[in-house]
């Protein structure tokens, strides 16, 4: 058996699909870090996540 010298590395076509997924969550319950490993996990599939932490309304935290 021979190996080629110069393989073609697997490529993937691109993703003509957006998904987008929301956690909701209040202070401590864990959205955040949910979130992250979603993202870390689709990253490890090949995926190209984006992961965005907002606290409260419009991206202000409320008290």
């Amino acid at each position: 058996m021979t190996i080629p010298s110069n393989p073609t590395p697997a490529v993937r076509p691109p993703v003509s699909t957006m998904i987008e997924i929301r956690f909701h969550g209040r202070g401590g319950q864990g959205a955040v870090v949910a979130s992250e490993l979603l993202a870390q996990a689709a990253f490890l599939d090949g995926k190209e996540p984006q992961s965005f932490p907002f606290f409260g309304v419009s991206g202000a935290e409320r008290r």
